[in-house]
């Protein structure tokens, strides 16, 4: 998604995406590092992980996780949640 292709989301928006990311990314290390006997990945291995699972399994374990509960991933639709999960190891943006 770049920023030819759509325009800027509205500063609280993008906001609740980057904040919204990091939780997704926290919840997936927690996942791949309890499969991984420890290990804590970089964010580009965290990126990668996310892109190699499938939606549906993406989704669940998303929902799934106790995190998930506290934030808006608890109602947020399968969409803004594959969205969110798509942030996950982008480059930083102001």
């Amino acid at each position: 998604m770049s920023s030819s292709q759509y325009p800027a989301p509205p500063p609280d928006q993008r906001f609740i995406d980057k904040q919204m990311a990091g939780v997704i990314e926290a919840i997936m290390i927690h996942g791949y590092s309890l499969a991984n006997k420890g290990f804590i990945p970089s964010e580009q291995q965290v990126a990668v992980y996310i892109s190699s699972l499938n939606e549906e399994t993406l989704l669940q374990r998303i929902r799934r996780h106790p995190g998930a509960a506290a934030t808006r991933a608890r109602l947020a639709d399968d969409a803004e949640l594959l969205r969110w999960a798509r942030l996950v190891g982008r480059d930083k943006q102001a």
